[in-house]
């Protein structure tokens, strides 16, 4: 159907004002000739004054006969002699000739039509130009959170994490489907975002690895062009694959493979392979093994000064008479040339750096340990973090365990050690972690648990986490997170069972994004409180939208008269219902705030409130809306509604805090109210701070 486009425009006042060309005052509209006859002369101004006055008047009859007689013969003489007396006769025949011919034409032509036309050309356009321009401003778009929150400059929230939260992304929510993975049991994904900006998706077919798996994305969203990066060879398979983009543009992918009817007793018959592509991924050099000896889910990272390491499980495997048993930690791998040689020696098995390793449990007189599926991240303090998997025991309990270096790692931890010294053991109830670190400076870490991915922030040394998270459900098995270009934004990916309890589990590759909230900064810019965005730049914004296919993000504005407040709600299905809501943070109390709250229509019935020691006031505000679509129709597809607003500045506190929710009833279903996951409505104290640049 097509849609149709409602500008609603409601304001308390408009005013526009023109200032017009005005004549000057003492009655010259002639100001063009008097600019342009000073311009000509620099002499006597009487003289020429006098001269155009006698010109103008005989130059029909009297020219004809002095034009013939008298100019031959005075000419000769008077150009000789009068030289030295010039007043007279110099300055009769230089005017003579040019009055002939320039100054009767141009005398006549400017006194009649120059004074006609330049009083009628720069009226008429000067007027037009003011008064068309504000009049026509920039068509009204819905703007993208994706569009906005420019890169910041490295740590610029360094010294204020602790208001900084997570929310998800409802809309951006995929799902691969079992054809288009090829695969009914897709384990181990990994998505990396690609130099020119598309992504590639890893993925090992069925648990033990048929092969590594490849699809592709320009938007990180939704995948196609299936490839294979590493295919099974009799018993030879491979599994937990990554991916590493070099400085270079290089892409390097490591797998770990295993034979598997001798891996675990025979440590040879295992190890790490890696291939390099110079292409994006379109094509991929031969496999070359790099270690060998018993292990899971290789890591690769390259640190500020272009080394390379490449972390995995450490696996030790024991036949005991209950059974076989595994003892872990993690170990690593250098390379300083880009990947193409690295340290240790891969004809003998064992050959890493164990860096990380705690004891668990004895068992049949052997000393077990752990610290197993490692993922790193470099710091911008330069300091290392490290996040592991801990299985305490046999009967599957495992821990979130965070280790960091400040030295790159320079102790060996011994077969019989433990390490390192600076460590979280056993932190968080989880498994499957993956770690990364936004260039504002938060920290973000993902694991599994129960049936989901769980996401929480860090300060900038990755030691101190928040206590609230971000649960994205039915996403739990064997995940990863990937910073994306705005730098605000990660994907997050995982496998998700949908048959479980079956005697075949099948599995789907789903991912979704998660956007940064953090303190923003307010735009310098005047507001015309018009439902259009025009004036405003593609700045700091909130975000809202993990409950729904309804999102908004926030921007603000300092203005002379108050706080300007610019909300895009993308919606596909508006009603009248529909609302968006701002509250605005008031020192007396936690529970004090203005509560800002729009429609597709404008401001709801009760306004703008104000919220002090228990009693509402009902404050002015000026609003305008702008919408996209057709309110309270679900035959079409809407696209949303821009809702702006000016909060005059003597109701305002001197620091601002902001809360942003939006409620969401669509023409079916029930409605639901979406508020930031990691933030809470009746405390102010933790709100995200609105600041000046």
């Amino acid at each position: 159907m097509k849609k149709k486009r409602i500008l609603l425009i409601i304001l308390s006042a408009m005013m526009c004002a023109c200032a017009p060309i005005s004549t000057p005052a003492d009655g010259t509209t002639d100001q063009p000739i008097t600019t342009v006859t000073t311009d000509i002369t620099e002499g006597d101004d009487t003289a020429v004054t006098t001269e155009s006055t006698v010109t103008t008047e005989p130059a029909t009859e009297p020219v004809t006969d002095p034009v013939t007689d008298p100019v031959t013969e005075p000419v000769t003489k008077p150009v000789t002699e009068p030289v030295t007396e010039p007043v007279t006769e110099p300055v009769t025949e230089p005017v003579t000739e040019p009055v002939t011919e320039p100054v009767t034409e141009p005398v006549t032509e400017p006194v009649t039509e120059p004074v006609t036309e330049p009083v009628t050309e720069p009226v008429t356009e000067p007027v037009t130009e003011p008064v068309t321009e504000p009049v026509t401003p920039p068509e009204p778009r819905l703007t993208s959170f994706y569009e906005l929150n420019p890169k910041h400059e490295e740590g610029s929230h360094t010294d204020m994490t602790e208001f900084s939260n997570l929310e998800a992304d409802y809309r951006s929510r995929y799902e691969i489907s079992e054809t288009l993975a090829r695969a009914k049991t897709p384990y181990y994904t990994r998505i990396k975002q690609l130099p020119d900006g598309t992504y590639i998706l890893l993925f090992n077919d069925e648990q033990n690895g048929r092969g590594v798996r490849m699809l592709r994305s320009e938007d990180g969203v939704t995948w196609g062009s299936f490839s294979t990066v590493f295919e099974m060879t009799g018993d030879k398979k491979y599994a937990n694959p990554d991916a590493l983009v070099l400085n270079n543009g290089d892409i390097l992918c490591c797998a770990a493979y295993r034979h598997t009817g001798s891996y675990y007793t025979n440590p040879m018959q295992g190890g790490i392979v890696i291939k390099r592509s110079t292409d994006n991924g379109k094509t991929w050099s031969k496999e070359q093994v790099i270690f060998r000896g018993i292990n899971w889910e290789p890591y690769m990272l390259q640190l500020r000064s272009g080394e390379i390491q490449i972390y995995w499980t450490n696996t030790t495997c024991y036949v005991l008479p209950n059974g076989n048993n595994t003892s872990t930690g993690t170990a690593i791998l250098r390379s300083y040339d880009n990947g193409y040689t690295w340290t240790g020696n891969p004809s003998v098995p064992y050959s890493g750096q164990v860096v990380s390793k705690q004891a668990t449990e004895k068992y049949d007189g052997v000393q077990f340990y752990t610290d197993q599926m490692p993922v790193a991240v470099e710091l911008q303090n330069g300091m290392i973090a490290l996040a592991l998997e801990s299985r305490l025991n046999r009967n599957n309990v495992y821990r979130i365990t965070m280790s960091y270096t400040s030295d790159n790692w320079s102790e060996t931890i011994p077969a019989d050690g433990e390490g390192p010294k600076d460590k979280l053991t056993n932190h968080f109830v989880g498994t499957a972690p993956y770690i990364a670190q936004f260039p504002s400076g938060e920290v973000i870490l993902r694991y599994s648990r129960l049936d989901t991915s769980t996401l929480v922030l860090a300060d900038p040394t990755a030691h101190n986490f928040s206590s609230k998270a971000v649960k994205l459900n039915n996403m739990k098995f064997w995940g990863c997170i990937e910073l994306i270009d705005n730098k605000h934004t990660a994907i997050v990916c995982s496998t998700t069972r949908y048959n479980e309890g079956k005697t075949n589990e099948l599995f789907r590759i789903t991912n979704q994004k998660v956007n940064l909230n953090h303190n923003v900064y307010m735009q310098n810019t005047d507001v015309t409180v018009d439902g259009n965005s025009g004036e405003w730049e593609n700045g700091d914004a909130l975000f809202v939208g993990s409950e729904s296919q309804a999102q908004m993000s926030v921007r603000f504005a300092k203005t002379e008269k108050g706080l300007g407040i610019l909300i895009d709600r993308l919606d596909y299905d508006i009603t009248s219902e529909d609302t968006c809501t701002v509250l605005i943070a008031l020192p007396e109390n936690r529970m004090s705030y203005i509560e800002v709250t729009v429609g597709p229509n404008g401001l709801t019935d009760k306004g703008v409130v104000m919220l002090k020691d228990g009693v509402r006031t009902r404050i002015d505000a000026e609003c305008a809306t702008t919408v996209f679509g057709t309110v309270d129709n679900g035959d079409d597809e809407d696209e949303g509604y821009i809702a702006e607003i000016l909060i005059p500045s003597e109701h305002l506190p001197e620091e601002i805090a902001v809360f942003p929710k939006l409620y969401n009833k669509d023409s079916k279903g029930s409605g639901v109210t979406d508020v930031p996951d990691m933030m809470t409505e009746n405390n102010n104290t933790g709100w995200v701070k609105v600041l000046e640049k």
